[in-house]
């Protein structure tokens, strides 16, 4: 990490975040990316509102970070990491990037408004000798 962020993590904030990253899955190559980055990844992406592709290139890859994020949401790791910062600061939660669907109930697009009858000209007979 080349730079610092205002989203990075105090070492007393990791300090408490730290123990609640489940490990490696066991078997397969070893775990070689730094965890502290993926968080600090995550609320920097949070924080500033931009998109994946946009984020600067000293943090954390956005496949790699979207990766973790989206796995500890499903397993509650994240809701675990957002409760324990909640209850032991000041701190509030960020809103954090997630895929979301879309509202079936949205109302769809029918197409222009019409009103009453469309103005038409009348039609005319045709003049041409070969039609009857």
């Amino acid at each position: 990490m080349d730079r610092v962020y205002p989203t990075d993590w105090t070492d007393a904030q990791w300090a408490v975040i730290e123990p609640l990253i489940p490990p490696a899955k066991p078997g397969g190559r070893p775990r070689t990316v730094d965890m502290r980055l993926v968080v600090n990844t995550i609320f920097y992406l949070a924080k500033a509102g931009c998109q994946w592709a946009m984020l600067p290139r000293d943090l954390a890859k956005r496949s790699t970070a979207n990766e973790y994020l989206m796995a500890w949401v499903a397993d509650g790791t994240w809701q675990r990491i957002l409760d324990t910062f909640v209850r032991r600061s000041a701190w509030r939660p960020v809103g954090i990037p997630t895929r979301r669907r879309r509202r079936s109930t949205r109302r769809r697009s029918k197409g222009p408004r019409r009103v009453g009858h469309g103005v038409t000209t009348a039609a005319r007979r045709s003049t041409a000798g070969s039609v009857i």
